[in-house]
């Protein structure tokens, strides 16, 4: 029962803060792009090419989580979630141009979206 429960507020956890991560991004996306000088338009474009990137890329990581059973899902989302953490730090401590900018949100938001499998994989671990 114990057991039960310590696995229930694991995946709780990750789904929690997972979730509350991506709804902060694609919530306030706009107002941030706006105050760093992007158009409407380009804000619409970066949006929707994250979408397809992520389309583009969730097949590629599922293969490999697929051909690497060897390697536990958790040990395969930590160093991706690190190299996002690592973009938006970026992203908030150095200043750039608006298409700099641009770049690295349409990276963050597609690497967010594109491990959103692998979360729903790391449920069936615990």
């Amino acid at each position: 029962m114990k057991k039960n429960r310590s696995l229930n507020l694991k995946y709780a956890g990750s789904q929690i803060f997972y979730f509350a991560a991506f709804a902060a991004m694609m919530g306030y996306a706009s107002v941030f792009l706006l105050d760093k000088g992007c158009s409407n338009s380009q804000i619409g474009i970066a949006l929707a090419l994250s979408s397809i990137i992520a389309v583009l890329l969730q097949p590629m990581l599922a293969s490999f989580a697929d051909n690497h059973k060897n390697i536990e899902i958790r040990n395969i989302m930590a160093p991706i979630i690190l190299v996002v953490i690592a973009l938006s730090a970026i992203l908030y401590l150095i200043p750039g141009s608006a298409l700099f900018v641009l770049f690295l949100v349409v990276t963050i938001f597609s690497i967010m979206s594109s491990i959103m499998p692998l979360m729903n994989s790391l449920a069936f671990a615990f």
